[in-house]
């Protein structure tokens, strides 16, 4: 019996398209842009398990692990990865019909975030790993002046939100793109945009008691205001700026970037 239990699965995962299933969001969104709010939302939404469906944990890179998958396969889900649009990404996509929400933020404030989020972190790690997944991270960051922590997280993270938010832009599949600022300014129309987009038929009371439960919920909510990055000094924003230019073609505005 689990012979034919193991067969059975292996040729479940070989399958172009696994068939039949849950109905599976994929949160791929920008470290410090209310992504844990907004899965706790369409989990509450939906009445969906909130799932980490990720083989890494603690400073890995969030690639979907195609064993989590098919093992949560037949269940309603969200899961929310810190992940770019890999090739691998884009097959886990295909192959388990996931639904992309790709959750950004302005990269000025995003930045002004993360130094605070550094600033703050008082928590001692091993010298070799830090637990943040798009990057190592020293411990003595913390211990920089604010001015110098804005250039590591410029030089050393920037890149990485750069890289997420294009090769989201140029996924040919389906996918909804939404911004920190809608999160918090109109959560109601963010949750009907998402229902509507993948034909959820989340309902006006699905949607208030999402609001209502995520309330009362431990979401990580730091900061929440818009237009942070302003207090940037511009010899950062301009470094910026500088760094996007290196990624032809695609439109960074959304994030704040004119090429102007």
């Amino acid at each position: 019996m689990f012979n034919h239990a193991v067969e059975e699965i292996l040729s479940m995962y070989h399958a172009t398209r696994l068939l039949g299933g849950g109905r599976h969001l994929l949160l791929a969104c920008f470290p410090k842009s209310g992504s844990t709010y907004l899965a706790r939302l369409i989990a509450n939404a939906g009445g969906y398990a909130k799932r980490h469906l990720s083989d890494s944990f603690k400073g890995g890179e969030h690639e979907p692990s195609a064993a989590r998958l098919l093992l949560n396969h037949p269940d309603d889900y969200v899961t929310q990865l810190h992940v770019r649009c890999s090739l691998g990404t884009a097959m886990m996509i295909e192959k388990f019909s996931l639904l992309p929400v790709v959750l950004y933020r302005d990269i000025f404030d995003t930045v002004v975030s993360m130094k605070d989020d550094l600033k703050n972190d008082l928590n001692e790690y091993p010298d070799f790993a830090s637990p943040f997944p798009i990057a190592y991270i020293p411990n003595d960051v913390r211990l920089m002046a604010d001015d110098d922590v804005l250039s590591f997280v410029i030089d050393i993270l920037v890149p990485w939100y750069l890289g997420f938010f294009a090769s989201w832009s140029r996924y040919p599949g389906r996918k909804i793109f939404l911004c920190y600022r809608e999160v918090t300014e109109d959560t109601p129309g963010v949750l009907r945009r998402i229902s509507a987009y993948y034909q959820l038929a989340w309902s006006e009371g699905d949607i208030r008691k999402a609001i209502d439960e995520a309330a009362q919920q431990e979401t990580r909510r730091n900061v929440a205001v818009a237009g942070r990055g302003r207090q940037l000094a511009d010899h950062h924003r301009q470094r910026i700026v500088q760094l996007s230019r290196h990624f032809r073609g695609i439109d960074f505005l959304p994030i704040g970037i004119s090429q102007a």
